[in-house]
């Protein structure tokens, strides 16, 4: 959940700036691109001293439901974020993906968040 939102509106709009907490500092996200009719967001993530990433998510609709096309750029900013981009791997974003799309389905279902369950 975010720690700080800095919106006009209050919500996902181009230059909506929120915080998230990371393990060593809070990750700053800047909207770059809100397009609710095109079904696309783009935004950036600088996690201090170790990545900046551009995250874009565009929408198709399928069927009763969406089809997500998620795509993660990262830049490493010295060598934890070297580590960090090493280890992101096929494999990793695989079971990442799979893990954000059932955190979404159950928020979309329920409008809350999945119990931690301690495996992070």
């Amino acid at each position: 959940m975010p720690e700080l939102v800095i919106s006009s509106s209050g919500v996902a709009e181009p230059d909506c700036v929120f915080t998230t907490p990371n393990k060593l500092a809070s990750d700053i996200w800047y909207i770059t691109r809100h397009e609710p009719e095109k079904l696309f967001i783009e935004m950036l993530k600088i996690s201090p001293g170790t990545t900046v990433c551009r995250l874009s998510i565009r929408l198709s609709e399928e069927g009763a439901g969406c089809i997500a096309d998620v795509t993660y750029i990262h830049t490493s900013l010295g060598p934890a974020g070297d580590e960090f981009v090493d280890k992101f791997t096929a494999e990793y974003y695989q079971t990442f993906m799979q893990a954000w799309e059932k955190e979404l389905n159950h928020f979309l279902r329920t409008r809350g968040l999945l119990p931690d369950d301690g495996a992070a």
